[in-house]
């Protein structure tokens, strides 16, 4: 089990658990020498469960004094989100807290039978966690002998060797059915797995999606779903350069559906900085529109639209991608699904995974067009007007405020 040190360390105040924090939980139920699963006479003494906790070289001691638990997070967490059980491998962009099984929309897709797919994700998940500390049944975070976090550009310069390995190594003999259809023609469905870590100098992933954005063939219906918009400028700048011969619909979480909606103290400004950045984001369309329009090729379908999702009592946290090809009447045959949110931090600063999933097969685009059009049936399309709400309110001030914090949203 691999988790982020900072996330799982949160105490958990006001909780209705009885534990402090999800490591305590951890430590208590699954670690302790008193743990259920030991006294079962079938398992045998030894290792049968490993709890590792990613730290971020980027948390300075100093960092680590001057900010206090959650808001210490913005430096950096591991942010890998997934799950492999023996050949199957589920992907998602959710988190295991309770409210992404009761009222936070998120996505999940379940792939089966895949042990290329699986043996990736566990040997990305051993190399991660040979750089993590170990949680032991007292709570304390055991450091293991292979790095030195004192010294962040060796720890970077070597954990960035050790994924680039296991990104650069061909994929593993297996002898299953993954082999019994030889040509590629025999497949209808392709995926693969891209791995973003910015802090190490891994930007695979960012380039896999770029150029996937640029090579879409002119009237393709692109959507994208972030749930905490902030965009990099240099994807907001391919959006907006593809939004002129194709439509680009936008996702997002409306304040109300964010997150940190409500919360107490600075997490508190958070929706109305996203809020910000997305408005900018929109002014720049509308102006790129109104730019284009003397241009004979310029068609009115096309173009970027932002939709906001509401929905009472629920939050946001959806992410990924959806490419559904000019004409195609049977839904997407691309989607992205993993742990990216697209933004500044996503590119820069936590550990990121996803899968690339490219199908010619109707049944599963018919899946992938109902997923889409279920999130999308509970938004409200933006558009000048929105950003009125006295909720959105920040003036000059603030508006120049949340483009100086943004790499950090």
């Amino acid at each position: 089990m691999l988790f982020d040190a900072l996330r799982a360390t949160r105490p958990t105040h006001g909780s209705a658990d009885c534990f402090t924090s999800s490591a305590a939980m951890l430590s208590s139920l699954l670690l302790s020498k008193s743990a259920k699963w030991r006294q079962r006479k079938s398992f045998e003494d030894g290792e049968r469960l490993k709890v590792s906790l990613y730290r971020t070289p980027d948390l300075t001691k100093t960092l680590q004094w001057l900010l206090p638990a959650r808001v210490n997070e913005v430096v950096g967490v591991c942010h890998l989100k997934a799950f492999v059980f023996d050949d199957d491998v589920l992907m998602t962009g959710a988190n295991m807290s309770s409210s992404y099984f009761t009222d936070r929309q998120d996505r999940y897709i379940w792939f089966r039978n895949s042990p290329s797919l699986a043996n990736h994700f566990s040997s990305l998940i051993d190399v991660v966690s040979s750089y993590s500390f170990s949680l032991g049944s007292d709570e304390k975070l055991l450091p293991k002998k292979v790095f030195d976090t004192k010294d962040r550009d060796g720890f970077c310069a070597q954990m960035g060797s050790s994924v680039q390995g296991l990104m650069d190594a061909p994929p593993a003999e297996v002898n299953t059915a993954e082999k019994e259809k030889e040509n590629e023609e025999d497949w209808d469905t392709f995926c693969f797995p891209t791995i973003q870590m910015g802090p190490l100098g891994i930007r695979q992933d960012e380039d896999c999606t770029v150029a996937l954005l640029k090579g879409l063939p002119s009237g393709t219906l692109l959507q994208l779903a972030s749930p905490y918009f902030n965009l990099t400028p240099d994807y907001e700048d391919v959006l907006l350069e593809v939004a002129e011969q194709n439509i680009v619909e936008i996702l997002t979480a409306s304040p109300k559906a964010n997150g940190f909606y409500g919360s107490a103290g600075i997490s508190g400004l958070i929706p109305r900085a996203y809020s910000l950045l997305e408005q900018n984001l929109y002014e720049r369309s509308r102006h790129r529109d109104v730019a284009l329009q003397g241009k004979d090729s310029y068609d009115l379908k096309n173009g970027l639209s932002i939709y906001e999702y509401e929905r009472s009592g629920w939050t946001f946290h959806a992410k990924g991608l959806w490419c559904t090809l000019p004409g195609d009447i049977h839904g997407p045959s691309v989607t992205l699904v993993g742990s990216s949110n697209f933004g500044y931090r996503s590119r820069d600063r936590d550990l990121e995974a996803q899968v690339f999933l490219m199908t010619s097969n109707p049944r599963l685009r018919g899946q992938l067009k109902f997923e889409r059009d279920a999130l999308f049936s509970r938004a409200v399309k933006v558009n000048s007007s929105s950003f009125l709400d006295a909720e959105r309110a920040g003036g000059y001030v603030a508006a120049k405020a949340s483009q100086m914090v943004r790499s950090w949203l």
